[in-house]
């Protein structure tokens, strides 16, 4: 990719002005794809609301960008309209009026993403005046156009128009939410660091989209992760490397495994969450990221993670049976024999008397000792713990959220609660992306509240969980957090 072709990605990822963006583009600029998601510069300006003038421009310059599709994900430019003004719609339909019928991989018209995503009505009217069957078009969950809208909520009148363009949908609707469709009180919930294990995935890896999962896997991260999944050697695994990947492809796994079995239960949860890195299993299982995106996010994550590891000595320990206030007092002490500019904190708040404590490795170990002065029923230095989710991890907080700003382009808003490591507060389809990336990112330096996002699960109606992963990390904590959903907690293990 030549410089000026660099300026105007940069251009258009920055929503620079018109005037400044114009000039680069030519024949050369508009036609060649960024090298990271091999997107053509029509798809950027589209992502990023650029005017009227810079898409015609870019269409101009290279006119068989309109008529093309997203390598994984096949949607069009079209697939845009959620984030069109009519001017730019009217535009794109006169340069590939097909795509108004063509699907993403998802199954899903442009006239799904505007619904979904409560686009301007004249945007909504104008795709079903082009296509009028698409009233009746199911993506491949089975979702009518009207059933995205009356699941987000969207303006009035979209339901109105939707139910005019296709009555009968509109009459079902109702029916299943009342009758076939009951409340759900579902919670998924999906591991973190530490539940890894040599031979996992092995009895999922034959499942068609299992499958998928990992050959895509195979292109992004170059290694077969499931060959160190299944062959080790240990320490290859341990790495995190490895590790995160392997945590997010697994959980994603076993989420197909229980789509398999009870599908009812795994396409309609109440409320999902994830620990550490399982948060991102999670947020691409409530629909916020794809397949692919996820596991971008997780191995440029990890990467950053490692690399700020790297930068001085760091530990990590668990520490069960003495309570907040003792860990804390502990910490403190430990920072204070240590020396100057020492780091010992909570890192994770997991149970009752259950917490992670990361920081620099000296006054991690000094806290250690401590903790088994004060008979801790549990004291263990974390074999490949660093400092996590402390201020240690700055560099790699910083890191992560440009790859997350990336991504943000194509986010989607969460099909379901979505309980947040950092504040342990739901996110839901109301929550626009960009709010999302600010907690991923302070998630890195910020202590994971675990036992409060259980918590808030069960405030939120949740009865029933169902843990998705490698192990059963999450039920044993979870036995501690609340018996009675205990309990109702079912391992689906990979």
């Amino acid at each position: 990719m030549n410089k000026e072709s660099r300026a105007l990605f940069w251009g258009l990822q920055h929503q620079q002005a018109e005037n400044e963006i114009l000039p680069l583009i030519n024949e050369t600029t508009a036609k060649a794809a960024d090298p990271y998601y091999e997107m053509k510069p029509l798809f950027w300006a589209l992502s990023y609301n650029a005017s009227v003038e810079v898409v015609r421009q870019l269409i101009q310059a290279y006119p068989e960008a309109a008529n093309e599709k997203h390598a994984d994900e096949e949607w069009t430019p079209l697939h845009y309209a959620e984030k069109l003004n009519l001017e730019s719609l009217k535009l794109l339909l006169s340069k590939c009026p097909d795509a108004v019928r063509q699907k993403d991989a998802r199954g899903e018209l442009p006239l799904h993403w505007a619904v979904e995503h409560d686009a301007p009505i004249d945007v909504v009217e104008t795709l079903l005046c082009e296509y009028q069957e698409a009233a009746y078009q199911k993506d491949n969950l089975g979702r009518l156009p009207i059933k995205l809208a009356m699941d987000n909520e969207v303006k009035e009148e979209i339901i109105s128009l939707l139910s005019r363009a296709n009555p009968e949908g509109a009459a079902t609707v109702p029916v299943a939410l009342s009758a076939d469709l009951p409340p759900s009180t579902i919670g998924l919930i999906f591991a973190g660091p530490g539940s890894q294990y040599i031979s996992m995935m092995g009895q999922v890896r034959d499942m068609p989209a299992v499958q998928r999962m990992l050959e895509k896997a195979e292109e992004i991260l170059g290694v077969s992760i499931l060959d160190v999944c299944l062959n080790g050697p240990d320490e290859t695994l341990q790495d995190p490397i490895n590790c995160q990947p392997a945590i997010y492809i697994a959980g994603l796994a076993a989420l197909e495994k229980l789509k398999a079995e009870k599908p009812e239960v795994a396409q309609r949860p109440l409320a999902v969450a994830g620990l550490s890195v399982g948060e991102f299993t999670a947020l691409t299982a409530a629909g916020v990221f794809t397949f692919e995106d996820g596991l971008r996010l997780v191995k440029a994550r990890a990467a950053a993670m490692k690399e700020a590891a790297n930068l001085q000595a760091q530990a990590m320990l668990t520490v069960a049976g003495l309570s907040e206030t003792k860990v804390k007092a502990l910490c403190e002490e430990a920072r204070k024999r240590a020396g100057p500019d020492s780091v010992c904190q909570i890192s994770n708040y997991l149970f009752q008397k259950g917490f992670s404590v990361a920081g620099t490795k000296a006054a991690v170990v000094e806290c250690l000792s401590l903790a088994q002065e004060a008979k801790a029923l549990q004291a263990r230095l974390i074999k490949t713990g660093a400092g996590d989710h402390t201020h240690l991890m700055e560099p790699a907080k910083k890191a992560l959220e440009v790859e997350l700003r990336k991504v943000l382009p194509r986010m989607k808003r969460p099909t379901c609660q979505v309980f947040m490591n950092v504040d342990a507060q739901p996110i839901d389809w109301t929550v626009m992306p960009d709010r999302i990336i600010r907690q991923l990112a302070l998630q890195m330096t910020s202590a994971v509240r675990w036992r409060s996002c259980v918590e808030g699960m069960l405030n939120a109606g949740v009865t029933e969980f169902y843990e998705c992963g490698p192990l059963k990390q999450l039920k044993a904590m979870m036995k501690r957090i609340d018996n009675a959903a205990w309990s109702n907690t079912t391992n689906v293990e990979v």
